[in-house]
Formats: structure tokens, C-alpha cells, sequence
């Protein structure tokens, strides 16, 4: 992953509190929309379809989070040391 992408963002902690919050954001509406629709025969494709994003949702933020707890905070505080002179060589 991207220190520097990461550390313009906030930091890996910060990263880390926005992914979960999405993922239970995205999941209370999942949540939500299969109950309205558990016991209604016709909407089984879209039970079956929201399950499945639901598992997704997991997997991915799972994998998120753990890209972003790889990322030692000695490089996190490298690259918010060398911030400015790594967007120096960026801009050029």
C-alpha cells in the first residue's frame, strides 16, 4: 500500500476508523434492505445478490484494514517527516 497516499489521508489510524465506519454504514443498509424483503418470494434473486455484497463488504474491508495495519508507524512518521520534499519530486 501506498505510505504516502495514506499518510495525505489522515494515517493508517484514521484509514483504518474510515473503513469500518463504511463497512458498518454499508452494512446496516444491506441489514435493513433484506429484512424488508426476507419474506417476499419474488425478491429472492436480490436476497441472494445482497447476501453475497454483504460478504464481499467483509472481505474487503478485512483486507483493507490489514494492508493498513502493515504499515509500521515508523514509515508513517518517515513520510509525514519527508512530506514536503517527497511532493516536491511528485510535482515536478
Amino acid at each position: 500500500m501506498d505510505v504516502y497516499a495514506v499518510v495525505k489521508s489522515g494515517g493508517a489510524v484514521a484509514q483504518i476508523q474510515a473503513a469500518n465506519e463504511y463497512r458498518d454504514r454499508e452494512r446496516d443498509a444491506i441489514t435493513r434492505r433484506l429484512s424488508q424483503i426476507s419474506n417476499q418470494p419474488e425478491a429472492t434473486d436480490e436476497y441472494l445478490r445482497l447476501q453475497q455484497e454483504a460478504q464481499e463488504l467483509e472481505s474487503s474491508t478485512l483486507w483493507r484494514i490489514n494492508q493498513l495495519k502493515d504499515i509500521h508507524p515508523e514509515e508513517e512518521m518517515a513520510v509525514r517527516e519527508y512530506l514536503p520534499q517527497i511532493e516536491q519530486v511528485l510535482i515536478r
